[in-house]
């Protein structure tokens, strides 16, 4: 059964931190120096691209889902300052729409 919550609640924040993670693996830079060994397997050229495919696809669900925990977390405790977690989602939506349409710009 669940607890109630006595005192002074604070939220948590395990939706940042589930959401940090999605954050580094989705902006890929950081797993730059991994790029070596994906050329080992992919040896057409395109390598750069399917590395940068394979991250999104992977960190962009799971920076969604910490979002969104946070901003659960935020309004069961009555803060209604998600600006942060807005602007975040802001850039994951574009950064998903520039790598869903990235194979429609040269047609």
């Amino acid at each position: 059964m669940s607890e109630a919550l006595g005192g002074n609640p604070q939220y948590s924040l395990r939706g940042w931190k589930i959401a940090g993670l999605g954050l580094i693996i989705t902006f890929n830079y950081t797993f730059a120096f991994l790029l070596p060994v994906v050329d080992i397997f992919f040896d057409d050229g395109f390598s750069y691209l399917y590395w940068s495919i394979f991250t999104v696809t992977i960190g962009t669900p799971i920076a969604f889902v910490g979002l969104f925990l946070s901003i659960r977390d935020k309004w069961r405790f009555g803060k209604k300052d998600i600006v942060i977690e807005i602007i975040f989602l802001i850039a994951l939506f574009g950064n998903i729409f520039f790598w869903v349409t990235l194979g429609t710009i040269g047609v």
